[in-house]
């Protein structure tokens, strides 16, 4: 849980949205990653998701009370530590104990990081194109991570309840009970208390279910947690991991809330929190036609619980030269361009909601387009000329035999 920090915003290329970095932040975590920290840097090349929020993984923690530095156990590796120093531990991380910096750090708390926080009561989040503030959480709130997809069988998830004793309540909250209902298709067998803010106060935990409904009851014996009035000192919160059946159907939805109980106070009903299974990448259709030298490209891309989100054209040459490169945000694709003779791939990417992402190609050839050369015509004979020319030679012969009848005649005696 970040306190106070200082963290860079980004436009993440690989998923398209807005992912946050920390720069330097004091955080604490639970009994997991015990104790107060100070994060320094991110690494831009693994995001995660928390709650509706991506946020590039930290690189180095520095856990204040104890002296222990951990790091991506890569990194490990790249110093080439002591195998016998290194303890591994969630999300990929070991810790490397080093006792010369317990007294630096245990003096950098006391003496300037806890008057500090007297001062600053809220986070200061740079941007690259803005700066603006950022509160804490609503009080005695449930949230799901992922959020508000989930996209396979095999994930992880964290339900998060929040309480706050309210600022203007009159004594400190000895007893705290927390019942967290989660609904849907959550495999019972995998539901753990994963974290507490307070592990010295936790006193136990339950697991029942009741018309296929599970809940979780979290007890918390003489935590005292006095009135909200410098915050996050009247602040708690608990974290359970589960696991889907195997049998989760695309569509389904998981819910949690939960039911606070103050003491002998009526209980705190929180909001609902939800998240969908969602597997399954967009589908992809294409179609091509050419007319000519043009190449016409038609398509669409659906998903039917996600939604679409974007999707990325691209229309490479036989040299793996792209020739065109466009980013779409519309389901449709009608897209027309000239293009020379030659053999040509088609590429389309696309994401849902979720983050799923599908790909399709196909090939096409652009064909010479032939010249041809207009030619005349040849004019079709008249009908009925070879008998026009044998009629005139008929009248001929006649005339010639008249001719001949008449002289012979003449020079009868």
């Amino acid at each position: 849980m970040t306190l106070y920090g200082i963290e860079g915003q980004f436009l993440d290329p690989t998923r398209g949205v807005t992912a946050y970095g920390n720069i330097l932040k004091l955080a604490k975590r639970g009994n997991v990653l015990k104790g107060l920290y100070i994060g320094i840097g991110f690494n831009p090349g693994e995001v995660i998701q928390v709650g509706d929020k991506f946020i590039y993984k930290g690189v180095y923690h520095l856990y204040l009370l104890s002296g222990k530095v951990v790091i991506p156990e890569t990194l490990m590796r790249y110093f080439n530590l002591p195998a016998k120093a290194l303890v591994r531990v969630s999300g990929g991380y070991a810790e490397y104990y080093l006792p010369i910096f317990k007294p630096l750090l245990q003096s950098l708390y006391t003496g300037v990081l806890k008057p500090a926080s007297l001062i600053i009561k809220y986070a200061i989040t740079m941007g690259l194109d803005r700066v603006h503030v950022s509160f804490s959480a609503d009080p005695n709130q449930a949230s799901i991570s992922p959020y508000p997809y989930i996209t396979s069988p095999t994930d992880e998830i964290y339900a998060n309840v929040k309480f706050e004793n309210l600022p203007n309540a009159t004594a400190p909250a000895y007893n705290i009970t927390v019942k967290l209902h989660i609904e849907g298709p959550a495999n019972l067998s995998t539901i753990d208390l994963w974290d507490v803010s307070h592990p010295e106060a936790y006193d136990y935990h339950l697991v029942n279910i009741t018309n296929d409904k599970i809940m979780v009851t979290v007890r918390f014996t003489n935590i005292t947690l006095p009135p909200n009035k410098n915050p996050p000192e009247g602040e708690g919160w608990l974290t359970v991991k589960f696991r889907l059946l195997n049998t989760i159907k695309p569509g389904s939805k998981v819910r949690v809330y939960a039911d606070v109980y103050f003491d002998y106070n009526p209980p705190v009903r929180t909001n609902i929190a939800e998240s969908i299974y969602d597997p399954e990448p967009p589908d992809i259709n294409i179609y091509t036609s050419i007319e000519r030298n043009t190449l016409h490209i038609t398509g669409t891309i659906s998903d039917d619980i996600a939604g679409y989100y974007r999707s990325v054209l691209a229309i490479i040459d036989e040299n793996g030269t792209p020739i065109n490169i466009s980013i779409s945000s519309t389901d449709t694709i009608d897209y027309q361009i000239k293009l020379n003779p030659g053999r040509y791939t088609i590429y389309v990417k696309a994401w849902d909601g979720a983050g799923n992402v599908n790909s399709s190609s196909l090939n096409v050839t652009i064909s010479p387009v032939e010249e041809t050369t207009p030619t005349t015509p040849t004019e079709k004979p008249e009908e009925g000329l070879s008998i026009t020319y044998i009629a005139t030679a008929v009248v001929a012969v006649i005339a010639i035999l008249f001719v001949t009848l008449y002289i012979r005649k003449r020079r009868l005696p």
